[in-house]
């Protein structure tokens, strides 16, 4: 019988994607993942727990943390601060911003023949913009806006003013007051978070930030956010199932890549 790789799904917050990777049919062929949540570990914690698995699938602050014990990136990592698929390859651990792939295969997908320019904003925060920021960047967005939530934050600042040089971006973060005062409209629209306040939700009951020409992203699956209202104005909508399966199909398709690469250099040295 085949030796199966040892994989680790590590995450903090009960995002559906990483309970939905544990039953994928896909991820299990070459690797058996253990599911663990986890929070608040210091990069040698994080280090230490992933140098015990040959693949580790990482989310939240999670994927910031590891950008300090991870000695070798993948291209695409380098500028980002931000890494999601950690491959052990003898000992040596590189890695990966599979997000990063999935975006810009869903944002191929989403924008099919229009020609979309103008400001995104991101109501809340979570780490998957950063790799989101990437990719659009390289499509020629420069303006990013994060609408702040109370508790929330620091994920906007991991950015800092150097990377937004090499990106060639402005990233900027407004309040509720200001954001409902304000009237300007945004090509792209990320859905962020789970739970919105009331309040919050309120202020964006106006939508005076989209338009006809808009476009949402939702990144959670699982949220308050009023999609009916806006589905209802006629604003295209990018539902989370079906940038769950794009992310589902790009991650199993690494993860075999990066599981066969690693079964080879194991026969190698025996």
């Amino acid at each position: 019988m085949k030796n199966l790789l040892k994989g680790l799904i590590l995450y903090s917050q009960s995002h559906s994607f990483y309970s939905f990777l544990e039953n994928h049919p896909e991820m299990g062929q070459q690797v058996e993942w253990q599911a663990v949540k986890d929070s608040g570990l210091t990069g040698k914690q994080l280090k230490q727990k992933i140098a015990d698995y040959d693949l580790s699938i990482l989310a939240d602050e999670n994927c910031f943390n590891a950008y300090e014990v991870v000695k070798y990136r993948a291209v695409g990592s380098h500028f980002l601060k931000y890494i999601d698929l950690v491959s052990n390859q003898q000992g040596t651990l590189w890695g990966h911003s599979i997000f990063s792939e999935v975006f810009r295969e869903v944002l191929l997908k989403s924008i099919q023949n229009q020609d979309y320019k103008g400001a995104v904003i991101f109501l809340g925060h979570s780490p998957l913009s950063l790799p989101v920021i990437d990719v659009l960047a390289r499509f020629g967005f420069v303006d990013f806006v994060f609408l702040e939530m109370q508790g929330s934050g620091a994920e906007a600042l991991t950015i800092d003013k150097k990377q937004s040089g090499l990106l060639g971006v402005e990233i900027s973060q407004v309040d509720s007051a200001d954001f409902i005062q304000s009237e300007k409209e945004y090509s792209f629209c990320f859905v962020m978070e789970e739970k919105y306040p009331q309040q919050i939700l309120e202020d964006m009951s106006y939508f005076h930030f989209l338009s006809s020409n808009s476009l949402v992203f939702d990144l959670v699956g699982d949220s308050n956010f009023l999609f009916k209202e806006v589905a209802a104005l006629g604003v295209d909508i990018m539902p989370f199932a079906s940038i769950r399966e794009i992310w589902a199909e790009i991650l199993a398709r690494r993860v075999d890549e990066l599981a066969s690469k690693l079964s080879k250099m194991a026969s190698a040295t025996k």
